[in-house]
């Protein structure tokens, strides 16, 4: 009470100068005493505030770490392979299964491992044969009465006997079609200078390469759907040359069923299918070789190229050329397109939009369909004509 009172006798009995300095002093002393409360509240939070900014960087550059040592890594073990197999695109191409081996005195030999299985389904025909030609004289010599029917009979002999040395000549023969398709291929792939057509395929994988890593350092998603994307434009060309391969070789073996198939008449329509896709895929070789040439011959002739952007297009489109064509040769597309179809009944969503598409690239040949011709108009009254 004392110091209230000689506080207010102060204010009340001071100057006015004296009053303004006490009450200026009194605002100073409560200023530095809140302040000096706050202070430490202050400190933590910007010091709680830079360590949280300091964990986000942290965390940013560490992702983005990450992310360029994962580009890196998929770019070793990914993209390099690819570059490194367009490097070698002739030769894969001219890659065939090897039947028979020239020896140092100039003989050909049969390889074991295809030929053994050739012979096994030679010998699995031979009782088919011998039964179909048994049939055949039996018939021919004592159940057929018509002149028709005789002569069918004989012809149905004839077939089988010369289907029969086809058989026998199976190797050669096969030898023969894959060395014509592989002299083929070369002598495409000798027409022009295939290394532009190569740089530019080489481009388009750089091309996705740096658009990968970009798009690996924002989205890590879309980076993930563009590699998938890559894998099937890159891969698929290659994919295709070792199914060939493979094929090839299946339809070697299978070559003494296909011709057996083809020597009846309720079987010469499967087996006319089976010899038709061996033949396919035999001689895709050859226009596999031909879109590359078309490809080099483009990127020889075309100065738009210089820009980084249209070469990585037309390089692709170059890819999608190497694995549309071969699939339509082989008809792929038409189980592609049925494969759709049934997706589509099941309403598979998205595949509405594709069924188009592929319809559109599938090629067909020309139907025929037998009729026969009514007979000619007589006069009445006339006896038919014997």
């Amino acid at each position: 009470m004392n110091k209230m009172k000689g506080l207010k006798g102060i204010i009340s009995y001071g100057t006015k100068k004296e009053k303004a300095i006490v009450i200026a002093a009194t605002l100073v002393i409560a200023m530095i005493t809140s302040a000096s409360a706050i202070a430490p509240l202050v400190l933590v939070k910007l010091v709680l505030e830079a360590k949280a900014f300091l964990d986000a960087v942290g965390d940013f550059i560490g992702e983005m770490v990450v992310r360029i040592a994962y580009g890196l890594f998929i770019s070793w073990a990914y993209f390099e392979p690819m570059k490194n197999n367009v490097e070698r695109l002739p030769e894969l191409i001219l890659l065939n299964p090897t039947i028979m081996v020239e020896t140092s005195g100039g003989d050909f030999v049969e390889q074991d491992e295809i030929s053994s299985l050739v012979r096994f389904f030679i010998r699995l025909t031979e009782p088919f044969y011998i039964l179909a030609v048994t049939v055949t004289a039996f018939y021919l010599l004592f159940m057929s009465g018509s002149p028709l029917g005789r002569a069918r009979a004989k012809s149905s002999i004839i077939k089988l006997i010369i289907s029969l040395g086809v058989i026998v000549l199976t190797i050669p023969i096969v030898q023969l079609l894959l060395d014509v398709s592989e002299y083929l291929t070369g002598s495409i792939l000798n027409l022009v200078d295939v290394r532009p057509g190569i740089e530019v395929l080489l481009g388009a994988i750089d091309g996705l390469w740096l658009n990968f890593m970009s798009t690996l350092v924002f989205s890590y998603w879309n980076a993930i759907y563009l590699m998938m994307f890559s894998v099937i434009m890159f891969v698929s060309p290659f994919l295709i040359i070792a199914v060939r391969f493979f094929m090839v070789i299946q339809m070697i073996v299978l070559f003494p069923i296909t011709i057996l198939l083809f020597s009846f008449y309720f079987t010469r329509r499967l087996g006319g299918q089976i010899f038709e896709a061996t033949m396919s895929w035999i001689f895709v070789q050859p226009l596999m070789a031909l879109i590359l040439v078309a490809i080099s011959v483009t990127a020889y002739s075309m100065p738009m190229l210089n820009d980084g952007t249209v070469s990585m297009a037309f390089g692709l489109a170059g890819f999608l050329a190497l694995i549309i064509a071969p699939l339509m040769a082989v008809k792929v597309m038409d189980w592609l397109a049925m494969l759709m179809i049934m997706l589509t009944a099941i309403e598979f969503p998205g595949m509405h939009g594709l069924i188009g598409m592929i319809d559109e690239l599938q090629v067909e040949g020309p139907k025929t369909e037998e009729f026969t011709p009514p007979p000619p108009i007589r006069p009445r009254g006339l006896p038919p004509r014997h």
